[in-house]
C-alpha cells in the first residue's frame, strides 16, 4: 500500500507539471472548429468532402483554403464525463456507508476531524460512563457498554474464585514445606498474591483514571482548535471535499480530471483507515477491560517465575497506548492539517500529503517515547479489509 500511495502521489506531481504545458499548447490550437460550426452554411460538395476526406474548402479573400474538421472534442468530453461518473462511485459509496453508520443518514459528512473531536459516540471508549461524548450511535454504544460490564463482572467473579484457590495452594505448600528456601519462596508468593488481590479490585480505577485523563487532554486540544482561525463551522475536510467537488464538475481535460479523482480517492482512503482503526480500538479496549481480572489471577504465578509479571506488563502497555492513541492523533491532526487549513483549501493536493504525513508523525512520537506495542495498530499498520 505504501508503494501504491507513492505511485499515486507521483502521478499527481506529474499531472500538475503537465497542466501548464497543456495550457500553453492550447494557446496555439484554439482556432479549431467543431463539425457543427463548419457544416453550417456549406455546399453539398463540401459536405461530401467532409464525409470522404474529413476536410472542407472555404472560399476566402485569399482564395480556396482547405481546413480539417476537428470532432475529437465532443467524444473526448463525453469520455471524460463518463470517467468522472464511474470513477467516483466507489469512494462516494464508502463515504456514504461511513456517514450512515455514524449519523444514521447520508446527509451529514463523516470526517476525521469530527472523529478525533469526540463527535461520534460509537467510537467512545469510556465504558465506565453511561453518557456518550457524541450524540450519534449512542444506542449501539450503550449495548456494547452493557455487554462489556456484564462480562467484566462475570470474569472478575471467576478470577476471585481462582485467586482464593491460589491462596489455598500457597497455604498448603507453606505448611508442608520443610526446607527454608521453599518456605521463603512461598512467603514471597503470598506477597505477590496480596498484590494480585489489590489489583483485582483497584485495576479498573486505573483504567478509569487513564480514560478521564485522555478525555481532559483531548478537550483542551479541541478548545484550542476551536479558538484558532479556521474555516468556521465547516471542517477542513468538508472544505476540501467542496473544493474537489466544485472543481471536479467544472474542470476540463483528462489530466485535470484524474488529479481530482486521485485526491478524492486518497481522502476517502485515509478516512476509511481512521474509521476502521478507531472501530477496532473500541473492541480492543473493551476486550482488555474484560480480561483484566484474568491478568490479576496470573499475576502471582507469573511474578514468582521471573519476577517481572510479563502478562500484566503487556496488558498495561497495550491498554495505555489504546487509551492515549486519540490524544496523539488529535495533536498531529492539529499540527499537520488544521493549522494548515488555508493552504489545504487553496491546494487540495497538499492536504493529501499532510494526511499521509500523519503516519510518519505517529511513528516519530512512538520512537521518541519508546512506545513499542505488540497489538495496538497505528495509522501505517492499519490495513483496509480485502474484498474477495
Amino acid at each position: 500500500m505504501k508503494k501504491t500511495i507513492a505511485i499515486l502521489l507521483s502521478v499527481l506531481v506529474i499531472l500538475n507539471l503537465y497542466n501548464p504545458v497543456s495550457n500553453a499548447i492550447s494557446l496555439f490550437f484554439s482556432d479549431s472548429e467543431s463539425m457543427q460550426e463548419i457544416m453550417n452554411g456549406q455546399t453539398p460538395d463540401n459536405l461530401n468532402s467532409v464525409m470522404e476526406n474529413g476536410t472542407v474548402t472555404n472560399n476566402g479573400e485569399g482564395g480556396p483554403d482547405s481546413e480539417e474538421v476537428n470532432n475529437s472534442t465532443s467524444w473526448l468530453n463525453g469520455a471524460t464525463n463518463l470517467l468522472k461518473s464511474v470513477a467516483v462511485i466507489l469512494p462516494a459509496l464508502a463515504n456514504n456507508i461511513m456517514s450512515l453508520i455514524v449519523y444514521g443518514n447520508t446527509q451529514e459528512v463523516y470526517t476525521i476531524q469530527k472523529l478525533l473531536s469526540n463527535e461520534y459516540a460509537i467510537f467512545d471508549i469510556n465504558f465506565f460512563s453511561s453518557e456518550s461524548s457524541g450524540s450519534q450511535g449512542s444506542d449501539t454504544l450503550s449495548q456494547i457498554k452493557q455487554s462489556v460490564a456484564t462480562w467484566y463482572v462475570s470474569v472478575r467473579n471467576v478470577s476471585a474464585v481462582g485467586i482464593a484457590i491460589v491462596l489455598v495452594y500457597i497455604a498448603i505448600r507453606m505448611a508442608i514445606s520443610t526446607v527454608s528456601d521453599q518456605r521463603a519462596k512461598y512467603k514471597k508468593m503470598l506477597v505477590f498474591w496480596i498484590e494480585a488481590v489489590a489489583l483485582l479490585f483497584l485495576l479498573h480505577f486505573f483504567v478509569l483514571f487513564a480514560i478521564n485523563l485522555s478525555e481532559t487532554i483531548n478537550e483542551l486540544m479541541i478548545s484550542t482548535m476551536q479558538s484558532m482561525d479556521g474555516p468556521g463551522d465547516i471542517g477542513i475536510e468538508e472544505q476540501l471535499i467542496d473544493n474537489v467537488t466544485e472543481n471536479f464538475e467544472s474542470v476540463e481535460g483528462a489530466a485535470n480530471t484524474l488529479i481530482y479523482i486521485i485526491i478524492y480517492f486518497m481522502l476517502v482512503y485515509y478516512e476509511m483507515k481512521f474509521f476502521i482503526m478507531y472501530l477496532y480500538r473500541v473492541f480492543r479496549v473493551g476486550f482488555y477491560i474484560v480480561i483484566a481480572p484474568l491478568v490479576c489471577l496470573t499475576y502471582p504465578i507469573d511474578r514468582l517465575g521471573d519476577g517481572r509479571a510479563q502478562a500484566f506488563k503487556n496488558w498495561l502497555t497495550e491498554i495505555t497506548i489504546e487509551i492515549f492513541l486519540q490524544s496523539i492523533h488529535l495533536g498531529l491532526y492539529i499540527v499537520f492539517i488544521f493549522s494548515a487549513g488555508e493552504i489545504i483549501r487553496q491546494s487540495p493536493f497538499l492536504g493529501i500529503i499532510f494526511l499521509a504525513a500523519l503516519g510518519n508523525g505517529e511513528k516519530i512520537v512512538r520512537n521518541l517515547f519508546k512506545i513499542k506495542p505488540k497489538f495496538a495498530k497505528g495509522i501505517s499498520e492499519t490495513k483496509l479489509p480485502k474484498l474477495g
